[in-house]
């Protein structure tokens, strides 16, 4: 499982990006997130956690996410992307206007 890192204005994670899930944290203190990032080369995720500029995040692939991120897509209501994810990790062409319009 990846760490994450400051999630800002100046990180290098595209501008383009859809929010998938974004709820309080069990504790209410923060927020806890994910992010379709729309890439030109590949599907990738952001998972976020934290309060708007001041939040951490790492951006994963849908296998990095498979393999270590499923307790933060549970804390963040997401858990319906489970199987997207695993068609993307096992390599099938899933269209990015065909995501997008799941997300909707």
């Amino acid at each position: 499982m990846g760490g994450l890192r400051r999630r800002d204005n100046e990180d290098n994670v595209s501008p383009r990006a859809i929010e998938i899930a974004n709820r309080p944290t069990a504790d209410g203190k923060r927020r806890i997130g994910v992010d379709y990032v729309i890439s030109e080369a590949q599907h990738r995720f952001c998972m976020w956690e934290g309060h708007d500029q001041h939040s951490m995040s790492t951006t994963c692939t849908a296998a990095e996410v498979l393999a270590g991120w499923q307790p933060h897509l549970a804390a963040a209501g997401a858990l319906w992307l489970l199987p997207w994810l695993t068609r993307i990790a096992a390599g099938e062409v899933v269209e990015r206007a065909d995501n997008l319009a799941g997300l909707g």
